[in-house]
């Protein structure tokens, strides 16, 4: 496996943290924050915006690429999002507290669940 890679595959595992963490922070389900781009489904906005920002936050992705990860066609969703969620206190401090939670490696994630 090359550099390239295993970044890639540590950019997945870290982002798939985020995501679980978002869901359980905001209490949106897993697939709510991470596929739920159709027009037709009801979609979890807080869980998905918490998501982006920590994801910006802690894996220092673009906002084009945090758009192809989130399934979105441009970045300026992602960049109005961002920008509007910003400035709520509740959501900054839910982004925040998935941070925390992202940030606790995969090891001892396991370690605490079999406790």
């Amino acid at each position: 496996m090359t550099l390239k890679e295993k970044q890639e595959v540590e950019m997945e595992r870290l982002i798939s943290r985020i995501i679980v963490a978002a869901a359980s922070v905001t209490g949106a389900g897993v697939n709510e924050i991470d596929d739920a781009k159709t027009r037709r489904q009801k979609v979890d906005v807080e869980g998905r915006v918490v998501a982006m920002m920590a994801v910006v936050r802690l894996a220092g992705l673009s906002h084009a690429e945090t758009a192809k990860r989130f399934r979105y066609a441009e970045h300026s969703t992602v960049s109005y999002m961002l920008r509007r969620f910003n400035a709520d206190a509740a959501i900054v401090a839910k982004v925040d507290q998935v941070c925390d939670m992202a940030n606790v490696p995969d090891s001892l994630l396991s370690k605490a669940g079999a406790a």
